[in-house]
């Protein structure tokens, strides 16, 4: 069940991303259209851009690392065996769901601090900052299950593998 509910949430910080991606390829296009077409450039597309680049960078998170497609550097673990391997990357899994849980508790605080004293950026979009802070917990969240959902799954494919181990020699 959390794994169920750990891979929901990763697709729809995964779908949010791709919204973010079209949202913000359809904003420079207008800015485009617009700055060298009609020759009034928009006040507000640079930073809708910034906001959603932010967002492109954060909400797949979890995703790129269900598909272990973070930077590794694994020159000494592939020399590892089997069990040693599993067994960091329970390490790394519980590192990194330790450090995304510090950025959700930050982020949300400042995400949280932002919306109640109505901060808002100082350009004429005036856009306000809590939403903007908001992608930063919701998407190091989507981290921290995903990295907890493989450190237990790692761990119980440990336990099998030991329990198949006794099994064979007992």
């Amino acid at each position: 069940m959390f794994s169920k509910l750990c891979r929901v949430y990763a697709r729809i910080c995964f779908g949010a991303c791709e919204l973010a991606l079209t949202a913000m390829l359809l904003v420079v296009v207008y800015e485009v259209i617009m700055r060298y077409i009609f020759g009034s450039p928009t006040q507000y597309s640079l930073e809708l851009t910034e906001y959603l680049l932010v967002s492109i960078g954060i909400l797949p998170l979890a995703v790129i690392l269900n598909k272990d497609r973070h930077v590794n550097v694994d020159a000494l673990i592939l020399r590892l065996s089997p069990t040693a391997q599993t067994k960091f990357k329970i390490l790394n899994r519980i590192i990194i769901a330790l450090f995304a849980l510090v950025v959700v508790y930050f982020g949300a605080e400042m995400s949280l601090s932002a919306l109640e004293t109505d901060s808002r950026s100082s350009s004429l979009l005036a856009f306000p900052l809590g939403v903007a802070y908001a992608v930063i917990p919701i998407g190091f969240l989507s981290l921290a299950l995903s990295a907890i959902d493989e450190a237990i799954q790692a761990a119980k494919s440990l336990g099998n593998a030991a329990n198949n181990e006794g099994a064979q020699h007992g």
